[in-house]
């Protein structure tokens, strides 16, 4: 399972084919599926089974079966599940540059440059209500057959989707100039300074003042604002962080579980076990 945290620095694909599709499923209700981060390439989500809401900057967006989402560059964003059976979809992440035509064409100065540039964003929910949101939704089912399958040109057909994806977002003037109000913008970057902070510094004791500080606001306004952005008050998104590297520990060293807790950050080896089996559904004993 693809693991996100923070802003992402992973590349997606290759230089020659910036492009990639994640297969992920959650087999239990109520958990988050997508925890805080954001990320410069823009991302296409296609819910396959279940349903999850979704929440982008400071707007939620419930996603069912058979609907996609996209997430823009540079967009924070979570999501959690509260489905009996969980739910499974699948990411499509790409670097808009996989676009970008050689020639420089008309198509690029005045379409695809203003995408690239962050001129404009994509519209978010594609719900399949409509005539051209079920055309997208199409769109979108034939880019993951055709990289599931990776018959012979299927990376020329992607980028030929993925401009007609383009193409009928400007047809159906589907496409928003990115005009996010004074305060959205504040707000997210301060967030985004925040879980920066906290990736840099996961294994030290943290403290809410601490975040708040970081920010230069006080301790009952952070907890708020912190909760609206990322869904998960301070602590929880901290131990989620902890959590997550504790995993990838147990799973890529040697060390013991008393060495990984401290390594990560707890101080209590009965509250790290008690976290772990709060956010992974198992003891970390039972990791191999």
């Amino acid at each position: 399972m693809m693991k996100h945290n923070l802003k992402e620095n992973i590349i997606h694909g290759t230089d020659k084919y910036p492009f990639a599709i994640y297969k992920v499923d959650f087999g239990e209700c109520n958990q988050q599926i997508l925890p805080c981060h954001w990320h410069d390439e823009l991302e296409i989500i296609y819910i396959n089974r279940g349903n999850a809401t979704f929440r982008i900057n400071d707007i939620n967006y419930e996603v069912h079966q058979g609907q996609a989402i996209v997430i823009n560059s540079g967009e924070l964003h979570w999501a959690y599940t509260q489905n009996q059976s969980g739910c499974s979809y699948f990411a499509i992440v790409f670097n808009t540059c996989l676009l970008e035509l050689p020639s420089r064409d008309i198509s690029q100065q005045n379409y695809i440059n203003p995408l690239c540039f962050n001129e404009y964003n994509l519209n978010s929910l594609i719900d399949g209500e409509s005539t051209p949101s079920k055309e997208l939704l199409g769109i979108v089912e034939k880019i993951i057959d055709k990289n599931n399958s990776m018959s012979v040109g299927y990376e020329l057909a992607t980028k030929a989707y993925l401009l007609l994806f383009l193409s009928l977002h400007i047809e159906n003037k589907l496409l928003i100039p990115v005009t996010l109000s004074t305060v959205t913008k504040k707000n997210t970057q301060r967030i985004k300074n925040v879980l920066s902070y906290i990736d840099m510094n996961y294994t030290q004791k943290i403290t809410v003042e601490d975040l708040a500080q970081v920010i230069n606001v006080s301790k009952y306004h952070f907890c708020r604002l912190f909760k609206t952005y990322t869904g998960l008050s301070p602590i929880e998104y901290i131990n989620m962080i902890r959590i997550n590297k504790a995993e990838e520990l147990l799973r890529t060293s040697d060390c013991t579980i008393t060495e990984t807790a401290f390594e990560v950050g707890f101080e209590n080896l009965s509250y790290f076990t008690r976290q772990f089996k709060r956010y992974k559904g198992i003891l970390p004993s039972k990791i191999s």
